[in-house]
């Protein structure tokens, strides 16, 4: 029996339905389906390249992937699909086979925030031809936004340097319902907590903000404004005060006259933010005021459109803050708004014999050839632990790699269309992920965590991967209608 009840990895998941995927994948599923076409086959879904010109991903989304196998039709969703055009035979199958329509399905995914490179499998998928083309475009849905979102927050991090606290402050400028999506893998790249409230509450953690400009021009006076902040706070030792409503400086001294105040009461001021302007001038200013007036240990938060090479720039610059608020540069991913990961087959089935069949994809454009076989990638470190080289290898021909040091990288986490991840509440899954980025990104060397420039990665194929490849590379381009179509190179293991 398939995966039924799962509620532990459907928490954040709105949409719960087998139409959450493109018409193309039901259109020829119908087709293969009257056709009596449904071999086992394998695909494999990897990204092309590294985003934001950078040479590592963090791996997420492949569990929000699987949750597709727990997804069925209605009555009354089989009976809108038939009006738009598919076969009655064939939607009378998806909604009979109901959550058995993934029996036979095995999956191996990386886990979320491992760091990955570019053409190495995050997800292998092996089963009939039906169940596993239906799953590309949600898996791709999935991977690609989550991936891209926990690299940029990363990024992020790497910038800002571990001392500082970072905010996901995001949800207002992100597309739609991918707010949710992108603050939980904004906190597995490394940010510490998120402003979005109904996502803080899913994911177990506290949710974190300041004040908006307009609670301070609901009043005629800056200073009346801050002191009614405090006196109206619950926790009087957690005010924020915003500085730079109208005059940024002048803010600055008025947070100084609450500050004394405040201590007086026996309470101390906890941060101050500026959302704009010259945010390196301005954060040295103020924090040289607030020294002066005996309050050194007041927080400065900054916010504004920060990305990581602007956090750079104000690191470099000599900005003085505790903590980042970080929003639209980081949900949109702004500079590279998609990831290119592809879910493409790689090995079929003989029909006679019923083994395996390497598949590659050629063409004009080196870089969309494919890798043949069902891979497995293992990741090799030097002496100091640090990561040294990955190969991608033939499952389960080049199990030896294992033996001699290799780490593999790719777990199944579906048997026979069954998840078998252990269940866990979502925060749980969240800080594993979450601390795998952490520790992998420890042991990856610095000049590849570099914003810009950074080398490639050694990702090499294993000589039985190879031999495959360059194998079934000749005989198609052999054939006529393969005639220009090229495969890039690959160093060999």
């Amino acid at each position: 029996m398939a995966s039924v009840n799962r509620p532990d990895l459907l928490a954040d998941v709105p949409i719960r339905s087998l139409l959450a995927t493109d018409w193309y994948e039901l259109d020829i599923s119908d087709r293969n389906y009257r056709c009596g076409f449904n071999q086992r086959e394998t695909f494999e879904l990897f990204s092309r390249s590294a985003p934001f010109g950078g040479a590592y991903m963090i791996c997420a989304g492949t569990v929000r992937a699987l949750t597709y196998l727990l997804f069925t039709l209605t009555e009354e969703e089989a009976e809108w699909l038939v009006q738009c055009g598919l076969s009655e035979e064939f939607v009378g199958y998806l909604l009979s086979a109901g959550s058995d329509l993934f029996k036979g399905v095995d999956i191996w995914i990386v886990d979320e925030g491992r760091v990955v490179f570019p053409y190495e499998p995050l997800m292998r998928v092996q089963g009939p031809t039906i169940p596993v083309q239906m799953l590309e475009t949600y898996a791709l849905n999935a991977v690609n936004f989550s991936t891209l979102v926990a690299t940029k927050a990363a990024r992020m991090r790497y910038a800002a340097g571990e001392r500082a606290v970072l905010l996901e402050f995001g949800m207002r400028r992100a597309h739609d319902l991918s707010h949710l999506v992108a603050a939980r893998c904004a906190m597995i790249g490394g940010l510490d907590a998120s402003s979005n409230t109904y996502a803080s509450r899913i994911y177990g953690t506290q949710p974190r903000g300041s004040v908006m400009h307009s609670q301070i021009q609901r009043y005629d006076d800056e200073l009346e404004a801050f002191r009614t902040l405090y006196q109206c706070a619950l926790d009087k030792d957690r005010v924020t005060l915003l500085l730079d409503t109208y005059d940024a400086i002048q803010g600055a001294y008025n947070a100084v006259k609450v500050a004394e105040e405040m201590r007086r009461d026996g309470h101390e001021l906890y941060a101050v933010r500026l959302d704009s302007g010259d945010l390196a001038s301005l954060s040295r200013r103020v924090r040289s005021i607030l020294t002066e007036a005996g309050f050194p240990n007041v927080k400065i938060i900054l916010s504004g459109d920060l990305n990581e090479e602007r956090i750079e720039q104000l690191v470099q610059a000599g900005a003085d803050f505790d903590i980042l608020g970080l929003g639209t540069e980081l949900v949109t991913c702004a500079g590279q708004p998609a990831l290119p990961g592809v879910y493409k087959m790689t090995a079929t089935s003989d029909p006679n014999t019923g083994q395996a069949v390497g598949r590659i994809k050629l063409s004009n454009d080196p870089a969309k050839s494919t890798l043949p076989g069902a891979h497995q990638v293992y990741r090799f470190y030097s002496s100091d632990g640090m990561m040294q080289r990955d190969v991608i290898g033939l499952d389960p021909d080049d199990a030896d790699l294992a033996e001699s040091g290799g780490e593999p990288l790719l777990r199944q986490v579906v048997k026979d269309g069954e998840i078998l991840l252990p269940p866990l509440s979502p925060s749980e899954r969240l800080m594993e992920a979450k601390k795998r980025a952490a520790e992998d990104l420890r042991r990856l060397p610095k000049q590849y965590l570099a914003l810009k420039g950074a080398p490639k990665f050694p990702v090499v194929l294993s000589k039985r991967t190879m031999e495959l490849r360059e194998s079934l590379a000749r005989e198609l381009e052999a054939s006529p209608h393969c005639a220009g179509q090229q495969i890039p190179d690959w160093d060999e293991s």
